[in-house]
């Protein structure tokens, strides 16, 4: 595991999510600046680990990444972990409880569409946009830094 002492530094592909910042009906709220606290804190609790699970359809093409990277235009805070494994059809009825990877009360209480498995699950430092650049479908037409203004909520992004 990288100690805080040792930031992780982003060296290839990336799953930068945008954390939804809209309450639901029926389902827990939690502020983005509030859910990247919880993250961090369930993977100090469980030696930098943590279980990402959630309904993200963009989710769907996305492969061949080796980190997640959580923020929100509402947090002052970003989370990163290195992604050790990926998979389908998360049910906590069914996730073996003696597993490393357990996804942080509440949001492991539901079924989702996806989970990642994260080891090194750290706060990001300072991030410039500008180090970065999108892959993909019209990538190159619009900058990090622009797109991250938008409403787009994932990315695949690299270092330049």
């Amino acid at each position: 595991m990288t100690s805080q002492t040792e930031p992780l530094k982003i060296d290839g592909p990336t799953l930068m999510l945008r954390i939804g910042h809209a309450p639901r009906g029926r389902i827990s709220y939690f502020s983005p600046q509030t859910t990247i606290e919880e993250f961090l804190r369930h993977a100090a609790e469980h030696e930098g680990r943590l279980l990402f699970v959630g309904n993200f359809k963009s989710l769907r093409n996305k492969i061949g990444f080796n980190y997640l990277l959580l923020w929100s235009p509402q947090s002052a805070i970003k989370l990163v972990g290195t992604v050790t494994n990926f998979g389908e059809a998360y049910n906590p009825k069914t996730w073996n409880p003696k597993s490393h990877y357990q996804a942080p009360f509440p949001w492991g209480r539901t079924p989702a569409n996806y989970w990642l498995a994260l080891d090194n699950v750290q706060q990001l430092g300072d991030f410039d946009p500008d180090k970065f650049e999108r892959l993909g479908y019209n990538a190159k037409k619009i900058s990090l830094a622009d797109e991250m203004e938008t409403n787009a909520a994932t990315f695949i992004i690299r270092p330049i």
